[in-house]
């Protein structure tokens, strides 16, 4: 059997966090709207620092003549590269990789031919590389995380369709409700891992303590006093431990240059 994430919606995170602080032994003096940016904002720290918040994509793009300025998706985080077929030069694979060099010499090698000669092989791939590095078209470009506006320095002479290498954040998709007429829900496996559940919980407790502070001072019909600063002193303590962990354990290192 296939496992099945326990908490795949926004509403399950927001259920589990209010299990956690405390919900329904305690009231839990917190907006929906509150959680909602509890979680938002652990969503958006771990895809801007932790590695699986982020994928690799080839989005396409239509490069129009003279136009140098264009809007990616919001999800968009990075870009890397620019590809097109006027600025391929010249290379061993062709753009779907079907009938590519790779895929004959696999197949000849599979049949047990033998025919093969991989080291001339290598060298020809070595320069054909050394080739396209020196001669291809280069495209230099700028690109804004904030806006997504992707600037072009030099004005296209053409018009063709490229690829833009770039990283996209790992947001939730949305999937049909099985019930008619009802909007679309979403749903993802991020809500699921542990650190954003324990990152955003942090959150809500902080925004619990501030939301208490009306009580600061004050005491209960019962005669209780509720003690705002030992909620609010764990919450900055857990917002600090969470927000490292994920600097330290879902990062990727630093690369770095030797020689």
């Amino acid at each position: 059997m296939a496992y099945i994430p326990r908490i795949q919606t926004k509403k399950d995170l927001k259920d589990y966090i209010l299990r956690q602080l405390g919900a329904p032994v305690i009231n839990i003096e917190i907006t929906d709207d509150q959680l909602t940016d509890a979680i938002d904002n652990a969503l958006e720290l771990f895809m801007q620092r932790a590695y699986a918040g982020v994928v690799s994509r080839n989005v396409p793009l239509e490069i129009l003549e003279g136009k140098q300025s264009y809007t990616l998706p919001y999800e968009v985080f990075a870009v890397m590269a620019i590809k097109t077929t006027e600025m391929g030069g010249i290379t061993n694979q062709t753009p779907t990789d079907l009938f590519s060099m790779n895929r004959f010499l696999a197949a000849d090698l599979y049949k047990g031919n033998g025919k093969v000669d991989l080291l001339s092989y290598e060298m020809t791939n070595e320069l054909l590389s050394t080739i396209n590095l020196l001669f291809s078209k280069k495209c230099t470009f700028d690109f804004n995380c904030i806006s997504k506006e992707l600037y072009l320095f030099e004005i296209p002479t053409i018009t063709e369709v490229g690829m833009v290498e770039c990283y996209i954040k790992n947001v939730p998709v949305y999937s049909e409700n099985p019930i008619d007429g009802q909007p679309e829900i979403e749903t993802t496996n991020i809500y699921n891992e542990l650190i954003v559940k324990n990152l955003a919980t942090a959150y809500g407790r902080r925004q619990w303590a501030d939301n208490l502070m009306k009580y600061s001072g004050s005491q209960l019909p019962n005669g209780l006093v509720i003690d705002v600063p030992s909620i609010s002193t764990r919450a900055e303590a857990d917002v600090l431990k969470y927000e490292l962990e994920i600097q330290e354990m879902y990062s990727l290192p630093v690369d770095f240059m030797i020689g």
